[in-house]
């Protein structure tokens, strides 16, 4: 239902920084529902798996009051840089 609204929305008349935004909310959302339907097909159950582990995820540190940014058995403390408001072709899987 989001992404029919999402699209309905870039049918219509937005300006052009709008359209980009739009436009990448809808590439975010494709990719997430792409990841998700992947970890269903390879029967991922065990966040310890491969295919989960590849994924980037974020956690909320209720002790530290901070995100966390985690891949692989990296983990990052999200500085919440704002990377402006850029289009999107495709995200790429690690």
């Amino acid at each position: 239902k989001r992404l029919d609204h999402l699209i309905d929305l870039v049918l219509g008349r937005l300006n052009k920084r709008d359209r980009v935004k739009v436009i990448t909310l809808i590439t975010i959302d494709v990719h997430s529902y792409d990841v998700i339907q992947m970890l269903i097909d390879n029967k991922i159950s065990d966040c310890e798996q491969f295919d989960w582990q590849c994924q980037m995820r974020y956690y909320w540190d209720k002790e530290k009051r901070d995100c966390l940014t985690k891949i692989m058995d990296s983990t990052f403390h999200n500085s919440y840089e704002y990377i402006g408001n850029t289009g999107r072709l495709v995200i790429t899987p690690l």
